[in-house]
């Protein structure tokens, strides 16, 4: 009897926990910010996809938002087979999405490196660990498009 009714105590709390918007970063996401117009910092977002090889999914204008194609991380590139292979499972499938947000005098370019538990959908998507090898290419991700919008400003 006590277990049910803790069951249903669990139940009803977590009834009561609030879902992420989609809209918003996940935890863990990182960024940057830029003197640039938020267009311009959307562009270089998707090269800092393209640039790595991988697949661009969507790309959303009106929202700033450029999302990748889910791929294997042992298929990312300067990531070491060994490195690749001590992630399993569905930390293996990763997708990379920046979003452009203006701030003021400039925009936020935020980088989210995202996995997704079996089962879950857009909602659960979540940050990869601090180790994950995608973490890596996502900061230099970030950094290449840091480059590219430092040169423009020369």
């Amino acid at each position: 009897m006590k277990a049910l009714v803790l069951a249903l105590a669990l139940v009803s709390v977590s009834a009561c926990a609030r879902s992420r918007s989609i809209k918003a970063p996940v935890s863990g996401a990182v960024s940057r910010t830029y003197s640039d117009s938020a267009a311009y910092v959307f562009e270089v977002a998707t090269y800092a996809v393209t640039d790595e090889g991988i697949g661009i999914m969507r790309t959303d204008p009106e929202r700033q938002i450029v999302e990748s194609d889910w791929v294997d991380v042992g298929s990312l590139r300067h990531v070491s087979p060994a490195a690749a292979e001590a992630v399993v499972g569905a930390d293996r499938r990763v997708r990379f999405r920046f979003r452009a947000v203006p701030v003021a005098g400039g925009t936020q370019l935020i980088g989210e490196a995202l996995i997704r538990p079996i089962g879950g959908g857009e909602f659960a998507d979540r940050m990869v660990p601090r180790n994950h090898p995608a973490r890596e290419v996502l900061i230099r991700m970030l950094d290449n498009a840091s480059e590219r919008l430092g040169k423009t400003r020369r």
